[in-house]
């Protein structure tokens, strides 16, 4: 598909989304444009949705706020670090939500914030998306050398581990974020009153992503997919079959051996959660291009929104599946947050307490004088 073919399909996609998304109401005077949002969604509908995401932006940035600081405070591992770098993708992800909601809503023909809104929430958002399938791709491989070759545990340092995440994160910054910062922009809509704006993807720019998508997304996204997936699959194999022979040898399973299987069975799981809706997002939408029938703009909205869903979901459980699987997280979990709240406690009610002590200490110190001069 050429270059021209591309650009022409997605102004007739444009198009195609313009005339599905107006519906004009006439009155007296001029026709009044209704949203696309508001087509889809009534405001009993809109307002449950909007809490569902604010829980999960709040909740995401907390827990996984606290568990990247219970363990840079505790004795760290080569696992650890990934864990903490994880925190890191899913804390942006969070934090960028409210930009990634307010575009899967309005970036059709309602678009309010500045270009620099347009491009920064989905430029973050790619770039954690990317930065996370890495990490945990190269965190099931890292489990796998480790149970198929136990006596090499040692050469997995957490230098090693450091040099990197912050190789994955420089790298992903080039390919992801810098890429996502060029194409948006803000669109004025003609023919709407009042005037309408769209955030997406430039005429200019349209061949140039499209190839892109072709090339970076089976790279990124759907070939790591596929290889965190027989990774998992291995490290199964492994250990199923370790504990077959120490079943025959009369010895019992490795409890490091499990507690390796739980943690990165969870991982991949939550991974699953978030990243499976939107691999097929990214799937359908290139697709449809490519057959010359592009979604409309009414299941790109609902698709967007569920794939987005999932992916906060997915934030939110990795922290709680973090301490599931390790007691000694967990523990030092619990003692950090009950820690907090007695600081928090404390301080409230601090003023207090010391004036009932000087109080009760000069109460005691009466009593003492009463009972000496009798």
């Amino acid at each position: 598909m050429s270059g021209m073919e591309i650009e022409e399909l997605i102004l007739i996609n444009e198009s195609t989304h313009f005339i599905n998304m107006t519906t004009m109401e006439m009155t007296s005077s001029s026709p009044r444009y209704i949203s696309l949002m508001d087509q889809v969604f009534s405001m009993a509908q809109l307002v449950p949705i909007l809490i569902l995401f604010g829980v999960f932006m709040i909740f995401g940035m907390l827990a996984n706020a606290v568990t990247f600081i219970v363990i840079s405070n505790s004795k760290k591992t080569a696992f650890n670090v990934f864990i903490m770098s994880l925190c890191v993708s899913d804390f942006l992800s969070a934090v960028n939500s409210p930009l990634i909601v307010y575009r899967a809503l309005k970036a059709f023909d309602d678009y309010r914030l500045p270009v620099f809104f347009c491009k920064l929430g989905l430029s973050i958002d790619y770039w954690t998306s990317i930065s996370t399938i890495q990490h945990i791709l190269i965190f099931s491989f890292l489990r796998l050398y480790c149970i198929k070759f136990p006596h090499k545990f040692n050469r997995i340092t957490v230098n090693g581990s450091t040099i990197s995440i912050v190789i994955i994160w420089f790298e992903t910054f080039f390919v992801g974020f810098l890429v996502y910062m060029l194409w948006p922009d803000v669109q004025y809509l003609p023919d709407t009153i009042p005037p309408r704006f769209k955030c997406g993807m430039t005429r200019a720019w349209a061949p140039t992503m499209f190839q892109y998508a072709m090339i970076a997304f089976p790279i990124f996204i759907y070939a790591p997919m596929v290889l965190i997936l027989l990774t998992c699959l291995a490290v199964a194999i492994v250990l199923l079959q370790r504990r077959r022979d120490k079943e025959i040898g009369g010895r019992v399973g490795s409890k490091k051996e499990r507690f390796a299987l739980l943690q990165l069975a969870l991982i991949v799981i939550s991974f699953l959660i978030g990243y499976s809706a939107d691999a097929s997002y990214r799937v359908t939408a290139i697709s449809s291009i490519q057959r010359g029938k592009p979604i409309s703009a009414r299941t790109e909205l609902i698709y967007s929104l569920i794939s987005h869903c999932l992916l906060r979901l997915s934030e939110c459980l990795n922290p709680i599946f973090y301490n599931f699987s390790s007691s000694e997280l967990r523990s030092a979990t619990k003692k950090y947050i009950l820690q907090k709240f007695e600081t928090i406690s404390s301080s409230k009610i601090g003023p207090l307490d010391t004036t009932k002590k000087h109080q009760s200490s000069d109460t005691g110190t009466t009593s003492k004088r009463i009972s000496s001069s009798t």
